[in-house]
């Protein structure tokens, strides 16, 4: 602590000022090394809570943070091979605190035990405060950048040149000055940016010029001795006027520079013509949708509108349904000049067109607002007036192609017919038929969804499905189920699990059901019996191969594969009979089609089935299925 009063870091508190309003005391406390050089280090809590529970670090701000990242620092120095470092011995304390604010930081001290306690204030940014960090790194970096010179290079240089390099540096800082001064809207954008953000974080600085002989940093340019720097005051405390009050600071800091670097170019405005510009049309074409053009007419009126107004009377917020309306009726009248000229003319002057006119059997009139409408004969009718009297338009302008992509994509890009139904209620477009189905069919998303698909080509029907033969000559065979059936009706009959055959006429697509009670061979012979005492014998028999069943009953899959003793039972007993079985290719069910449909067409909901009801229902749809299969078996027997 001695060390603080003997460097001025701490001074003693007179006694007509310890009874201050402002003032706080801090906690302190001596840290010893362990390494016995008998070193002490004074510890400054700042973060100790009073009675209220509160601490004096809670009323001060941190900061932000100013020390550079230590990833970015490693990377730097890994582009060099070697990297020196350094520290600032005592750095918090080379700074001092504003004369004002020392009696916050106020400890009780006496140099022995005999001694009385008195009350010190600590002048400089103390270690352990919240803002003490901030302070030091802040100051640090300002003192860095005002001492920032271009030293004298060991090369001899001329004392001309080196008077020419000042004389460069104090033209770019007057630059700086200037362009600090002005307003960031009269710079180019790489200086209006800057400038922006540096009055945005210090908007209440005040940018000042320093003359060089009061300026430090010149020092250096110089050539000064060491013993002459250090005896130096300008050197070490700054300018004399800099510790004086600001009102007494050299009126030479108030000059104001102006330069034209990186100036914008002035756009002067000469005057506002109302006369319409006559490539209009032309003007339009940049432009691909019809409310941004409305909108640019609105801003227009409202410029001129607010010319005559005061300042503070003057609109610059959105715009308006009354402006927008005014934007849409003025661009209504440059596209009627521009297209019915002569006609506008003929109507103001003779309230008629000519009979030459396309507009004749219209019979237009123009409106309050100067605008050519469909006369009509729709005056009494309940519709509103723009329905009653549409707005005419003709139909080769790039305002008339906008209105109607517009309401091509209000209606949710509806076809022609709808687009011009939409558009009627308003507009009469002159030929609109066409004109709107040429708009409609440039539609890139239209056209996508109007594409054709492309569609698998199918491959011809097999012989069997074309040729004349006797019905069930060639038939297909299916399973459908299983079922759960009862032997009888009544309570407490038990159910068990049963199928229904699917026997499917290949040239006539008639249909055959047979119930099946189980999976065994014999069941499926005798359902083929039953079959064949009904439709005679069939040539050729196909059915699934076991590896298309997907999702199907395992016991199904069994009966009909292939590979399975199973099926080659049942195909050994059909060949007696001179039936030829045949199974579909693997994996392609697309063959067996004909009779999954006919699978599909008999399931229902229900999953029990009475005997009887199983036969009654296959009855029912054998006859509802084989109408025709009956005309030709009676013509057949004719």
């Amino acid at each position: 602590m001695g060390d603080y009063l003997q460097l001025g870091h701490m001074e003693l508190v007179p006694p007509a000022e310890r009874e201050s309003a402002v003032r706080s005391y801090l906690p302190h406390h001596p840290v010893f090394k362990q390494d016995g050089s008998g070193n002490i280090r004074v510890v400054f809590n700042a973060s100790q809570l009073d009675e209220n529970g509160v601490s004096f670090n809670y009323y001060l701000h941190t900061g932000p943070k100013l020390q550079e990242d230590i990833v970015i620092i490693l990377i730097r120095w890994s582009f060099f091979q070697f990297v020196f470092t350094c520290d600032i011995v005592k750095m918090f304390r080379q700074f001092r605190v504003h004369p004002d604010d020392a009696d916050w930081q106020r400890i009780f001290w006496r140099p022995d035990v005999e001694s009385p306690v008195e009350v010190y204030r600590l002048t400089t940014v103390t270690y352990g405060t919240a803002c003490a960090p901030f302070l030091a790194c802040c100051s640090l970096r300002t003192t860095s950048i005002t001492a920032k010179s271009r030293v004298a290079p060991i090369k001899v240089i001329s004392l001309p040149k080196l008077e020419l390099c000042g004389a460069v540096l104090l033209a770019r800082l007057v630059v700086v000055l200037a362009w600090l001064q002005g307003h960031p809207s009269k710079w180019k954008t790489f200086i209006a940016n800057r400038v922006s953000e540096i009055s945005s974080s210090l908007p209440s600085a005040v940018w000042k010029h320093v003359r060089s002989a009061d300026n430090p940093a010149d020092l250096a340019t110089r050539g000064e001795t060491p013993k002459s720097l250090r005896e130096s005051s300008l050197w070490w405390t700054g300018p004399r006027w800099l510790r004086k009050k600001e009102t007494e600071w050299p009126n030479a800091m108030e000059e104001e520079f102006t330069t034209d670097i990186e100036a914008k170019k002035a756009e002067i405005c000469l005057g506002f013509s109302t006369v319409h510009h006559p490539n209009f049309a032309e003007w339009c074409l940049k432009f691909s949708s019809v409310d941004k053009v409305i909108r640019i007419l609105a801003y227009i009126h409202r410029w001129r509108a607010n010319a005559k107004l005061d300042r503070a009377e003057c609109r610059t917020t959105w715009l308006t349904a009354a402006e927008l309306a005014w934007g849409k009726r003025t661009l209504l009248r440059i596209v009627q000049q521009e297209a019915f000229g002569s006609e506008s003319e003929s109507l103001n002057s003779k309230n008629t067109v000519s009979n030459a006119s396309c507009l004749r059997r219209l019979l237009p009139f123009v409106d309050q607002d100067g605008i050519i409408r469909v006369g009509g004969r729709l005056q009494n009718s309940y519709l509103s007036e723009a329905e009653k009297h549409p707005v005419i338009l003709p139909s080769k302008h790039h305002v008339t192609d906008l209105l109607i992509w517009k309401a091509h994509l209000t209606s949710l890009h509806g076809g022609p017919s709808l687009v011009q139904s939409q558009l009627s209620r308003q507009y009469w477009i002159l030929r609109g038929r066409n004109f709107i189905r040429g708009v409609v069919r440039r539609c890139v998303k239209c056209a996508r969804h109007r594409a054709a698909t492309h569609t698998q080509q199918m491959a011809p029907l097999p012989a069997a499905r074309t040729r004349p033969a006797r019905p069930f000559s060639f038939t297909g065979v299916d399973y459908a189920g299983p079922f759960l059936i009862k032997s009888s009706p009544g309570r407490g009959q038990k159910s068990y699990k049963g199928y229904v055959a699917v026997f499917v006429c290949m040239v006539v697509k008639a249909v055959h059901l047979e119930v099946v009670s189980d999976y065994i061979s014999t069941a499926f012979l005798a359902a083929f019996r039953r079959f064949v005492a009904r439709r005679r014998l069939c040539k050729v028999l196909y059915s699934d191969n076991g590896t298309t069943f997907r999702g199907a009953d395992t016991e199904l899959r069994r009966l009909f594969d292939a590979t399975s003793s199973l099926s080659q039972q049942v195909a050994a007993e059909v060949a007696k009979d001179g039936v030829e079985w045949t199974y579909i290719p693997p994996r392609a069910p697309n063959f067996g089609g004909l009779w999954e449909a006919n699978v599909k067409g008999f399931i229902s909901p229900s999953a029990c089935y009475w005997r009887k009801e199983a036969d009654i229902r296959g009855v029912d749809h054998r006859n509802s299925t084989n109408r025709g299969m009956l005309k030709l078996e009676a013509a057949e027997s004719a």
